[in-house]
């Protein structure tokens, strides 16, 4: 036995330092990996809430091309009025 490992000296210690070398690479993808599936965890939430963000608008965009809504604005913000409305004018008083 003694004289196969002072023969093949070179060639075990090639082969232990192979594997230690094999044995880190495979630590270092493991990390990585992990570090990957965590980033990619992050970019799933990140869609999800951007998807029910797009769903809120469009919902919004569905409300606002209704007739009603877009009347109700032209009434409150341009004050426009139907031809055979009358519009009254109540002021009120400051009690200073």
């Amino acid at each position: 036995m003694k004289k196969f490992f002072s023969k093949n000296r070179y060639i075990l210690i090639f082969l232990m330092a192979f594997s230690v070398y094999m044995a880190v690479i495979l630590v270092r993808q493991e990390f990585k990996y992990r570090e990957l599936m965590a980033e990619s965890d992050a970019y799933d939430k990140e869609i999800q809430a951007l998807n029910e963000t797009v769903d809120e608008l469009k919902e919004m965009i569905q409300e606002i091309s209704t007739p009603e809504y877009i009347e109700r604005m032209a009434r409150e913000r341009l004050q426009m009025v139907k031809p055979d409305e009358i519009i009254y004018v109540i002021e009120e008083e400051n009690s200073e």
